[in-house]
């Protein structure tokens, strides 16, 4: 099976995907603190965001009902199909298309924003990680915005080790993974890539995107909530309120911003609007 195929079978269930950030609190964490940031380094609207490999729409969503010109790509027929009916049920709906991040069908410099929120981590070969930078950075304006979040590189381990799972029979695998950052199942969910954040940092710098911060998204917290059974999240609930203080304090400190689930790299084009 071809890792796109991997991939295609893996987000078949499309409400899961959807649900996984609101249905449980490491979920809950994760989107709040990415919307956090984003709001904290997009332009203002009505800017035109291209959000690539935008999955079932969510971010999209939140974009479109702020003001924001929102356009989805997505290579996964089911998260595709997904986005488009939640695009039809608001009153100022995005629009989709089915793209590949390596390869996007958009003229140059046509955007203000671009959005990666998935396509890093689903490419462990670094060529074709290079190839979605230079795309962004193709159909970004000069100064316009680049938002990727990319995986840490231990949160497998972590997580399933917060899960209280055996990882001794898979140990050896575990450290060739954190050696290399590629994970493939049963270590992950799919073939999958996990940086570090200078490494995050060095990429963007090789792509030619300036004035890079990298934060950490769910902070050291996060792993907490690993045993949660999917079901309503109370956004006041205490734990959850004291993972993002925490998460807010050292968003930015270099030696804790790898204890996150993801990281957040933003930076822009260089050139000015």
């Amino acid at each position: 099976m071809t890792h796109e195929d991997e991939l295609t079978v893996f987000y078949r269930d499309a409400a899961r995907e959807r649900d996984r950030l609101f249905t449980r609190r490491d979920g809950r964490l994760e989107h709040l603190r990415t919307l956090e940031l984003m709001e904290r380094h997009l332009p203002s609207t009505p800017a035109r965001v291209l959000d690539v490999g935008g999955g079932p729409g969510t971010y999209a969503a939140w974009l479109a009902e702020r003001g924001y010109d929102t356009h989805l790509i997505e290579p996964a027929p089911d998260l595709l199909e997904a986005a488009a009916a939640h695009a039809a049920t608001l009153p100022t709906p995005f629009t989709t298309a089915r793209g590949d991040a390596r390869q996007l069908d958009e003229p140059d410099a046509s955007c203000d924003a671009v959005l990666l929120l998935g396509p890093l981590y689903h490419l462990p070969d670094p060529a074709s990680r290079a190839q979605v930078l230079d795309e962004a950075i193709r159909v970004v304006r000069p100064g316009g915005v680049v938002i990727a979040a990319a995986l840490s590189r231990s949160c497998f381990p972590t997580y399933d080790a917060a899960a209280v799972r055996d990882l001794s029979s898979t140990i050896d695998e575990r450290r060739t993974a954190l050696d290399t950052g590629a994970y493939r199942p049963p270590l992950a969910f799919a073939r999958a890539y996990g940086h570090r954040a200078g490494e995050l940092a060095d990429e963007f710098d090789r792509a030619g995107i300036v004035d890079t911060s990298i934060f950490g998204v769910e902070g050291p917290l996060w792993p907490r909530f690993s045993t949660d059974e999917r079901g309503p999240v109370d956004d006041d609930d205490p734990a959850l309120q004291a993972a993002l203080v925490v998460a807010r304090l050292v968003e930015s400190e270099r030696d804790v911003i790898g204890a996150s689930g993801h990281m957040l790299a933003i930076g822009r084009r260089p050139g000015s609007r």
